[in-house]
């Protein structure tokens, strides 16, 4: 029953989902609709892309160095994300950011432990802040469901605000004393 739900609601609406990319702080930096499709790497390569784009704009804004450290991302399938990223256009970008694509912790029972256990500079951060957002955001689904595009981004946008400002950052402290003691 769920299939057949799903395949109408693919069928009946533009938008069937979102991409979005978190900090590891909870802050939300990009998102994407997903279109007539489900989670496809071309979201993952599109947020990547918007996030990269920017650091280096504003890297060079400022005309400070390149980065020395690693920027981590991680993500469900990121060793399949990363083979992706090698092979597509974003490669020179990825490579000048020194992005480094990782599994989360919940999903790397499927994938090769070392991806997941040691990782230097990730600290005790699971890389699992979307599987959060959403379940938090997931009651925003139904409201939105039989909206305009205009509304369900004007929601979704609403939602966000109110939790990068009222709940992450509120959350900040407790974060930083958990995590770094």
């Amino acid at each position: 029953m769920k299939e057949e739900s799903t395949a109408v609601a693919l069928g009946k609406y533009e938008e069937t989902g979102l991409f979005i990319m978190l900090c590891r702080h909870g802050f939300a930096l990009s998102m994407a609709d997903m279109v007539r499709s489900g989670e496809q790497r071309k979201y993952a390569l599109a947020v990547l892309n918007r996030l990269l784009s920017a650091e280096k704009h504003d890297r060079e804004a400022k005309k400070e160095p390149k980065p020395v450290g690693e920027l981590l991302a991680g993500y469900d399938i990121g060793c399949e994300t990363a083979k992706t990223v090698k092979r597509c256009p974003l490669c020179p970008l990825a490579l000048d950011q020194k992005l480094r694509m990782v599994v989360g912790s919940m999903h790397g029972h499927a994938h090769n432990r070392l991806l997941l256990l040691y990782v230097v500079g990730a600290g005790l951060e699971d890389l699992e802040g979307c599987e959060r957002f959403f379940s938090k955001s997931n009651s925003l689904t139904g409201k939105t469901r039989y909206q305009s595009r205009f509304h369900r981004r004007q929601a979704i946008s609403e939602y966000t605000y109110h939790n990068d400002n009222f709940d992450v950052y509120a959350n900040l402290s407790d974060f930083l004393v958990n995590n770094y003691r």
